[in-house]
């Protein structure tokens, strides 16, 4: 059974290994299921660590974590961070250090190099703004994961989004922002909009300000966006549904607020899930269709949440706690 090396993986964090000893390393993680899984904690970890130390202190920083890490029974400190992230209002990113995210990618659906990727991620329960290396300034929803590449050869800017963000783009004519986001590419021309994609059956973008395009796996043209307008692409049928933009509700996760018109229950609990951390069961399917409007803040309690929505329907819920993994709430 293979472990991690404390000093290899030192390095890998820091950026330090040589590509020899990352070639070691993703070997490592490709055979041994316990070292992939002790990577990850002890990622999540560190980054949770991280912002107590300053640059200079890196490496007693990760020595520190390492320490933790040995010193502890790992199914204790693991599912206390679990825990703890659950419930804090944490978000962080993850800058392109290839070598941290080099075996992590190659699992992704992104094709280009992982040289010069940034991978940008913002934890369930939390959200988080960044700004890309061209000045572009992005909103990341909780349980979103960005990456952005820029592709100098064909001069245009390259991301792939898993999640909901919204972006500021710092437009450039000779240099285009592409967001992938499953079978759809969105494409910048000069541009507020905000792409929503947590759902495999659809993306949901919408314009603020400027131009954009909408483009299908082969890069022609399936919509021209004019601000004020929201198109829905169906994975399903391939199709692009357009309706006026409601700004209220497109802005509404950037204020901490939940605002959902007329939505599924299913949909809705989908989005309570990413932002509580908790995973939904549906004993009766047919309470699934059943539509609602809500409007709360995210910080209100999940239970409150819950409450409010059943003045309006006669469902039931149970909740059972779960130690180290999400909580599941089974409606019925």
């Amino acid at each position: 059974m293979n472990k991690l090396d404390g000093n290899l993986l030192s390095k890998i964090i820091t950026g330090e290994a040589s590509p020899a000893e990352k070639e070691e390393f993703y070997n490592t993680l490709q055979n041994s299921q316990e070292a992939e899984t002790d990577f990850y904690e002890t990622k999540s970890l560190w980054l949770k660590m991280g912002s107590q130390y300053q640059t200079e202190n890196v490496d007693a920083a990760f020595e520190e974590t390492w320490r933790l890490i040995q010193r502890n029974n790992k199914p204790t400190i693991f599912q206390m961070v679990r825990r703890s992230l659950k419930y804090a209002a944490i978000f962080f990113t993850i800058l392109s250090l290839g070598v941290v995210l080099g075996y992590l990618l190659v699992k992704n659906t992104i094709n280009y190099p992982d040289q010069g990727i940034h991978k940008f991620s913002s934890l369930k329960g939390s959200l988080s703004t960044i700004e890309l290396p061209d000045g572009t300034k992005v909103w990341l929803n909780a349980g979103t994961e960005l990456t952005y590449k820029e592709d100098l050869e064909n001069k245009q800017r390259l991301a792939e989004l898993k999640g909901e963000a919204y972006f500021e783009v710092k437009h450039r004519e000779d240099f285009p922002l592409l967001v992938k986001v499953g079978k759809v590419t969105v494409r910048d021309l000069g541009t507020t909009f905000n792409i929503k994609a947590y759902s495999s059956e659809s993306v949901v973008t919408s314009l603020i300000e400027g131009k954009a395009d909408i483009l299908s796996e082969k890069g022609n043209i399936l919509t021209a966006l004019s601000p004020g307008q929201t198109a829905t692409y169906s994975h399903k049928t391939g199709r692009i549904v357009l309706s006026s933009l409601n700004e209220s509700t497109v802005n509404a996760w950037r204020n901490q607020k939940f605002v959902l018109t007329d939505e599924r229950l299913e949909d809705i609990f989908k989005e309570l899930s990413i932002w509580y951390d908790v995973e939904f069961e549906f004993e009766d399917e047919k309470i699934k269709d059943a539509r609602y409007s809500l409007s709360v803040k995210k910080e209100t309690s999940l239970v409150k949440v819950l409450e409010m929505l059943r003045l309006t329907t006669s469902f039931n819920y149970e909740i059972q706690n779960k130690v180290g993994q999400p909580d599941k709430i089974t409606i019925y």
